[in-house]
């Protein structure tokens, strides 16, 4: 099993902290129903989240935001 934690040396104040709560639950390929109950909120603010994640990113979709965020070293796997 691997676990996946944010960089140290990622961009800074580009994300949210929960931005970037929800972008770690994107890339342990969770749903938005998961994530809102990982996360205790509500499906409509995952949804908000990942839409601001996406814009920031640049990218049209979840999964070019994940490899974004792998090829940009945002994330380490561990």
């Amino acid at each position: 099993m691997f676990s996946i934690e944010l960089s140290l040396n990622r961009p800074k104040n580009i994300l949210t902290e929960r931005e970037e709560e929800v972008l770690i639950e994107l890339v342990n390929g969770k749903n938005n129903g998961e994530i809102a109950h990982d996360l205790y909120i509500s499906v409509h603010t995952v949804k908000f989240h990942v839409a601001s994640i996406l814009q920031k990113f640049g990218v049209p979709r979840r999964a070019m935001v994940i490899l974004k965020a792998m090829i940009e070293g945002w994330i380490n796997i561990v």
